[in-house]
């Protein structure tokens, strides 16, 4: 059985919710003959190839203060947390998303993709790496040993 799941790697509820999917499939007796399949979903395609604050985005999108966003991202670390994941949403910087989704779909020929997409939510929500710059990809494909092709799926 195949999963195709449609997410952004900038989206934090997806991080979230691919803690709880990896969760039911350890619980599941058959989780290990399912496929997980990652594909590419922009959550704004028009965003910046600059990276922005974060509260800073989410202030301008939805017409609130910063303080008001800075609390959004508040009540979203809880649940992350309850995932063993540790944002850090007060440093995080979005970006435009489109060359991480080239990323993965690179990584996925190499048989790497769910190592790449786990990799690109950290960078992003842990370690608060810029997920557009080109030399973040780099480091990255380093990781997944995808490095001599990863520069060719950036903006040069």
């Amino acid at each position: 059985m195949r999963i195709e799941i449609w997410s952004d790697v900038v989206c934090p509820w997806c991080y979230i919710g691919k803690r709880r999917l990896e969760s039911a499939l350890d619980q599941f007796e058959h989780g290990t003959s399912i496929e997980v399949r990652w594909r590419g979903f922009e959550l704004d395609p028009s965003a910046s190839e600059d990276p922005v604050p974060l509260d800073q985005l989410l202030a301008q999108k939805y017409g609130m203060s910063r303080e008001d966003a800075r609390k959004a991202n508040e009540r979203v670390t809880e649940p992350a947390a309850a995932e063993g994941l540790d944002y850090h949403l007060d440093r995080t910087t979005s970006a435009n998303s489109f060359d991480a989704h080239r990323l993965i779909h690179l990584a996925e020929t190499k048989g790497k993709q769910a190592e790449m997409k786990e990799l690109l939510m950290q960078a992003h929500f842990v370690d608060t790496l810029p997920v557009g710059d080109p030399e973040t990809f780099v480091q990255l494909g380093k990781e997944v040993r995808s490095d001599e092709t990863a520069s060719r799926y950036c903006k040069q």
